[in-house]
């Protein structure tokens, strides 16, 4: 194989420099493997096109569109594609000979995936291979010696890691596109994309990786993503059996909560609304698959703050749901669960808690009172209670729900934890902020001692006691327990990883609470509103709440009009995007309304974003 050098120069020797570049012709040979013989039919198509006076109008004439037209998986010559293929075909009949006699069906099933390292000790099972009669037979120790065939003939590469035995495997980009346009019959493609598809679904279900969202399990969905995508963006052109549409479908979910959990709103985004159209083509509007990527959409354009859309697509997943499975169905109700806390978070306080007091009264009928979905049911009640004002009925539920929690589970169960951390804030909503404060202090000691200091848990609690101690003036203590939050969110998600940005935001702003660290906070806000808007978007959120922020620390340096200018900018945008009842919104224009009376008597204290009093700057975020 040519290194991209000397692949770029062997291009040369047939082309003119006005057919591109010298980095179009290394990206070209860097795509056609650096071997030889694809960089020559290359040199001599672009040869042939270049110099023809009139060429045809679909003819590629330079190595830029050569390239693209790789990445596409498109080999333009189709000379060249009978030449390659003509050449795998005679290696895959020599290692027929041999007696390797899955080697044919294995890279087609390869091929199907993404143009991405496979994990293919995670990915190839041969249990499930041999219920194919592709595959009818086939052992653990054929299927390595086929892998090993595949590689010592070029086909593909192992990739090692920093594992003692390799852990990827990679097919050659060529190979890949001359498979992909074999000419199998209909009934051949269907069943090497249904085990494409069945190793997927094996992998996740059944091989150990874990739930998405858990730090620990990130490296194996993000070695998966790829080839989830692939193969449901491939999936319309096969008419593929119902039960394989639904594997599909759960991959792309369970594909989009790591893709969330990581951050990446824009791409999970992208992969439900791919997975939304495999969907509505193969199995129609109503099919109760379709409602499950309906529903998922919905969630996550929600964390994109598309709230109109994501209205929209909750009801049509609500209303659909309710024909294709019932009102008595537990899917049917976690959808219902999911929209209440979508209306909690848009500010539609009183209709959450309706809708959540609903849910229960139903689930009820058919759990059992210490049942682990019924006691999830009452812990979102009681967080709504809470944030509507009800923090005393809230604090009952809460001592109920972490004592069945505490006798069936633990006390350190994970579930466990998350109700006494709610728990701690229902105290502290009623004043009594000593038991509060220590029920941080004793559960952020717990989980050190049980998950470590870097677990999200921890950290997420140690920034919850960060504004517990702010509110009681100690800004120190405050300060110090952001900045190990922080550090540990850094080393865990990441420098711009939305949850870091957000504890980011927060130590400047408790900064600013000190004129020496007054510009340095101002920088810091201003650099936090630019990660974000690249990050999440200029109108989400986070970005908004990260301005507000700012136009505080404007005021408090005598900049009381631009402060104002800005207050007003981020309260249109949030109107039309978050609407009039959300939290943020509702704040921005109290801060507002309270900034101008200052302007038109006196210049004051500027109100924090959380609370419409002066002076002391008590934060009332959501946790």
């Amino acid at each position: 194989m040519l290194d991209d050098a000397d692949g770029a120069r062997m291009l040369f020797d047939y082309l003119s420099p006005d057919t591109g570049t010298i980095d179009d012709a290394r990206a070209v040979s860097a795509k056609l493997g650096g071997l030889p013989l694809a960089i020559r039919l290359a040199g001599l198509y672009l040869a042939e096109t270049s110099n023809n006076p009139w060429p045809d109008p679909h003819s590629i004439v330079t190595l830029a569109e050569y390239g693209d037209s790789l990445s596409k998986g498109v080999i333009p010559d189709a000379e060249a594609r009978d030449a390659l293929s003509h050449v795998w075909g005679l290696s895959i009949d020599l290692l027929d000979r041999r007696g390797v006699r899955f080697a044919r069906p294995l890279l087609h099933v390869l091929s199907l995936f993404a143009d991405a390292k496979l994990p293919f000790r995670t990915l190839l099972d041969p249990s499930i291979l041999a219920r194919f009669s592709a595959f009818a037979g086939i052992t653990g120790a054929e299927l390595w010696k086929t892998v090993v065939a595949l590689t010592d003939l070029g086909m593909a590469d192992q990739i090692h890691s920093d594992a003692p035995s390799s852990k990827f495997l990679k097919v050659h980009p060529l190979v890949q596109s001359v498979t992909r346009i074999s000419n199998l019959s209909a009934v051949d493609n269907l069943e090497l994309f249904s085990i494409a598809v069945a190793l997927l679904h094996h992998a996740i279900e059944h091989s150990g990786i874990g739930t998405p969202k858990q730090v620990e399990n990130w490296q194996d969905w993000d070695d998966l993503a790829p080839h989830v995508r692939a193969l449901v963006n491939r999936a319309v052109a096969h008419e593929l059996p119902e039960e394989f549409l639904d594997y599909l479908a759960d991959a792309a979910c369970g594909v989009t909560k790591y893709m969330l959990s990581r951050g990446l709103h824009e791409e999970s985004e992208s992969l439900t609304r791919a997975a939304l159209r495999m969907s509505e083509t193969a199995l129609g509007n109503g099919h109760e698959t379709t409602l499950h990527v309906v529903h998922d959409l919905a969630v996550v354009l929600v964390r994109r703050c598309k709230y109109f859309e994501a209205e929209a697509a909750f009801r049509r997943a609500i209303s659909g749901l309710r024909d294709a499975v019932g009102e008595e169905s537990p899917v049917f109700w976690s959808t219902q669960h999911d929209y209440a806390h979508f209306l909690e978070e848009r500010g539609e306080l009183a209709l959450a808690e309706s809708l959540h007091r609903e849910i229960l009264q139903v689930r009820m009928g058919n759990l059992d009172e210490k049942d682990p979905h019924l006691l999830t049911f009452y812990h979102c009640l009681a967080t709504t209670l809470r944030r509507v004002g009800k923090a005393g009925e809230a604090k009952e539920i809460y001592e109920k729900v972490l004592a069945a929690r505490t006798k069936t589970l633990g006390p350190n169960h994970q579930s466990t934890m998350h109700t006494r951390h709610h728990y701690a804030h229902a105290l502290s909503a009623l004043g009594l902020k000593d038991d509060a404060e220590e029920l941080h202090r004793q559960l952020i000691e717990d989980q050190v001692s049980l998950m470590g200091e870097d677990h999200p848990s921890t950290l997420n609690n140690r920034h919850c006691l960060s504004h517990l101690l702010l509110a009681r003036g100690d800004l120190e203590e405050a300060v110090a327990q952001v900045r190990m939050a922080l550090e540990g969110r850094k080393r865990v998600f990441g420098e711009q990883h939305p949850a870091t940005l957000d504890l980011r935001q927060c130590l400047a702003s408790m900064l600013a609470e000190r004129q020496e660290f007054t510009a340095e906070a101002r920088q810091e806000l201003a650099l936090v509103v630019q990660l974000f808007a690249d990050t999440l978007g200029a109108e989400h959120s986070l970005t908004l709440r990260t301005r507000h922020e700012l136009a505080h620390v404007l005021s408090a340096s005598d900049e009381a009009i631009e402060a104002q200018k800005e207050l007003a900018r981020i309260y249109a945008i949030q109107l039309r995007v978050l609407g009039s009842k959300h939290q943020d919104t509702r704040e921005t224009k109290m801060c507002l309304e309270a900034e101008r009376r200052r302007s038109s008597r006196r210049p004051g204290t500027f109100p924090l974003h959380g609370g419409g009093k002066a002076s002391k700057r008590k934060k009332k975020r959501k946790h």
